[in-house]
């Protein structure tokens, strides 16, 4: 049996410190999970164009693209991508699986990728059902 594959979760923030502060908290509590990350929405696109992504993580206060419109896109473009939004600025929106209120805890960005995630296997499921995914 084929080992399965980490979860690949993208946090997308054009704040320095939130990615330091990630890079030194989620392996740790995560091992088992891979993380990347990117500044802006379009470099969270390209890493998507690049890499199998499972969950995005994504800030809203960005510029040019927020991270509420890269996550419109992510939901047209990826549909089987778990969208999370994590903002101190944003309210929830329709193209995301799951809202946290920046800051947050570990455990609630944590669980918000868990949901994200479930949420994305009952989109692809349903898609496949009506013929339109692998």
């Amino acid at each position: 049996m084929a080992a399965t594959p980490p979860i690949h979760v993208l946090f997308v923030d054009d704040d320095p410190s939130i990615h330091r502060s990630l890079r030194a908290v989620f392996p740790s509590t995560r091992p088992s999970w891979r993380f990347s990350f990117a500044q802006s929405a379009a470099e969270g696109l390209r890493c998507l164009e690049q890499d199998a992504i499972d969950v995005v993580v994504s800030d809203n206060a960005m510029s040019p693209m927020t991270g509420v419109e890269m996550l419109e896109i992510i939901a047209v473009r990826y549909p089987a991508v778990g969208r999370c939004l994590w903002s101190g600025t944003a309210r929830p929106c329709p193209a995301a699986d799951v809202f946290v209120a920046k800051p947050g805890s570990v455990a609630q960005v944590e669980a918000a990728v868990e949901i994200a995630i479930k949420k994305a296997e009952l989109r692809s499921a349903a898609l496949r059902w009506q013929g339109w995914g692998p």
